[in-house]
This record gives structure tokens, C-alpha cells and sequence, in this order.
């Protein structure tokens, strides 16, 4: 989840998940530390990462 919370919102909007999406998750993930992995903008998000 670090490596989500380091992402610049360019590099976001370049993968298609708008402004409001990716706050919303790092939000989630800075207050919950959790954050669901079934939608679509945290599947886009994990799919970048791991490779």
C-alpha cells in the first residue's frame, strides 16, 4: 500500500482513474490501512505495481 500512497495523481490519470477515485483511496489507506481490492481503480492500481 506504500507504493500507492507514492503514486503522483499524473501517474493515476495516466492509468485512467480520476482525481476524486485516487484520493478516495489514499484516504482509505491512510485512515483504515485498508482499502477494497475488488474495484476496478485498485485492481488498475495493483495490475501497474507488480509489474
Amino acid at each position: 500500500m506504500r507504493k500507492i500512497l507514492e503514486l503522483s495523481q499524473s501517474q493515476d490519470e495516466e492509468l485512467g482513474i480520476n482525481r476524486g477515485t485516487f484520493k478516495r483511496i489514499k484516504d482509505r489507506i491512510l485512515v483504515n490501512k485498508d482499502v477494497n481490492l475488488n474495484t476496478d481503480a485498485v485492481e488498475k492500481l495493483v495490475q501497474c505495481l507488480s509489474s
